[in-house]
């Protein structure tokens, strides 16, 4: 219910803003038409010139320019637009007195620009990442033995759930895309906030890209952008994707995002055979793996059932709170009936994720893996 009442309302703004540039559109016309007597217009009595009608009817032609390529979704669209809404502007200054109410209409198409130019930048952020997500790595020099001799050294559990998942069947991706959705919230008493994201993931090697976009309140979001690259993790999160909230850094982000790549390793299974993890025999349905990258060790503790699917993962996580980190255990859960099969490979789809800190549980995250995509370049 929450989620489709944010997409009604994302829905609703978008369609908004088209109605504005619509007729902001048109209006520039009469501009056009008035100064050419094309049409009588009394009611505008300032006569208006043949160089500046043109000048208008550039404008309505640009704004619906610019309409079709925000409607399609070229992140390029404000770029037009910004220039368009300067030059109309400036006719509206100059008939001040019968075309001041054009201003409104611009002021909602800067705002609009606003969080396009965010938008557009958080996106070549995203291409300027994707070079560093490197492709050639340990796992993906591993020969076939060397691949069996790895198996042959894991818990049984482990080989279970590697069995059960089909993953060593498969081609070994050189990365990974995935579509999530879900809902979040940053404080125990917190308002559920509905989100969809995009990830992309270097199974090989560790290293992934996260992108966000949470509906916070009707009309507004946050970004957010969580990486680990050359064994340095980030969180950045921007309003509308333009005013800074957060820029996350530091050690306590590196082993954060070093622990979340193992994690979720649970959607590439294949990474268990990474030659930086060992795995710890704990019981017959628990295993713990400890992982060594770069100056980061880590560890975790994956609990199965007896078939090999993964029921939990848990580990020690730095939790930040006005600016202090604390190490906390940080819960990730598999709800029931929560697998799917992508790409021959079963893997959990339908997680929750929580925090037992000192003063108590915080479930902050749900969490559905809508899609997922193995690239071989």
């Amino acid at each position: 219910m929450l989620a489709e009442r944010s997409i009604y309302l994302r829905n609703f703004m978008k369609h908004f803003f088209v109605i504005v540039l619509v007729l902001h559109s048109i209006i520039h016309l009469v501009g056009f038409i008035k100064s050419f007597n094309l049409i009588e217009i009394s009611h505008l009595t300032k006569p208006i010139s043949r160089p500046l009608g043109i000048l208008w009817l550039f404008c309505s032609l640009i704004f619906f320019f610019c309409l079709y390529a925000f409607w399609v979704g070229y992140l390029w669209w404000w770029i037009p637009t910004i220039v368009t809404v300067i030059i109309s502007q400036t006719l509206i200054i100059l008939d001040w007195k019968e075309a001041s109410y054009g201003t409104i209409a611009n002021l909602i198409i800067i705002f609009a620009v606003a969080v396009g130019v965010g938008q557009w930048g958080m996106e070549n952020t995203i291409k300027e990442k994707m070079e560093h997500l490197t492709y050639t790595s340990q796992m993906s020099v591993l020969e076939k033995e060397e691949v069996k001799e790895r198996f042959d050294e894991l818990p049984e559990i482990v080989k279970n759930w590697l069995n059960n998942s089909n993953a060593l069947n498969q081609p070994f991706p050189e990365k990974l895309f995935l579509r999530q959705s879900g809902k979040m919230r940053t404080s125990p008493d917190g308002k559920w906030m509905p989100f969809k994201s995009r990830q992309w993931i270097n199974p090989n090697e560790p290293a992934f890209i996260w992108k966000a976009e949470v509906n916070m309140l009707p009309g507004f979001h946050l970004s957010g952008m969580d990486s680990y690259l050359s064994g340095r993790g980030n969180m950045n999160i921007r309003l509308m994707s333009v005013i800074p909230i957060a820029d996350a850094s530091g050690p306590e982000t590196d082993q954060g995002s070093l622990l979340r790549w193992l994690a979720e390793l649970v959607w590439y299974p294949q990474a268990a055979l990474h030659r930086s993890i060992a795995w710890e025999e704990v019981d017959s349905t628990s295993a713990l793996a400890k992982m060594s990258f770069g100056n980061k060790e880590v560890e975790g503790l994956f609990k199965f059932d007896h078939s090999g699917d993964l029921k939990s993962f848990n580990a020690g996580r730095y939790f930040e709170k006005d600016g202090e980190f604390t190490l906390e255990e940080w819960v990730i859960t598999v709800n029931e009936n929560g697998y799917k099969n992508f790409n021959g490979v079963r893997i959990p789809t339908d997680l929750k994720v929580k925090w037992n800190l000192s003063d108590g549980p915080f479930h902050w995250l749900n969490m559905h893996v809508d899609a997922v995509e193995w690239v071989w370049d």
